[in-house]
């Protein structure tokens, strides 16, 4: 999809900026995950101070937690080839899990998170 990832939006040229009120949300997850918080905790602390989720429900999902924490493009960085076409005709898309080369691209775009804030799981 088209649609930058939370916390960004798209200039005029088609370079993702930081969106400053996401932005803060997603250094926030961050932060209570380097204190030792666990997913649901996050969860539970973005409905305790009515952080809407990026559909703009008022709980967010597990999911939708993880998904920020393990996503490199919040450290500036952009992962190509992550899926691919595996049936030309049919145009499904695959996950790669190392049948294509992925390619990373460090600094693409300003990071929200320095590099060392970036968990492992």
């Amino acid at each position: 999809s088209n649609t930058p990832c939370y916390g960004y939006r798209r200039n005029d040229v088609g370079t993702l900026v930081v969106e400053p009120t996401e932005a803060a949300v997603v250094q926030m997850i961050y932060d209570l995950r380097q204190q030792g918080m666990s997913l649901r905790e996050i969860v539970t602390e973005l409905k305790k101070l009515a952080i809407p989720s990026p559909k703009g429900k008022s709980v967010w999902g597990v999911e939708t937690v993880r998904r920020i924490l393990q996503n490199e493009k919040y450290k500036g960085h952009v992962l190509l080839q992550k899926t691919y076409v595996s049936n030309f005709f049919t145009g499904k898309r695959c996950a790669n899990n190392g049948e294509l080369p992925k390619y990373l691209l460090e600094g693409h775009h300003e990071a929200i998170i320095k590099p060392d804030e970036f968990p492992t799981f």
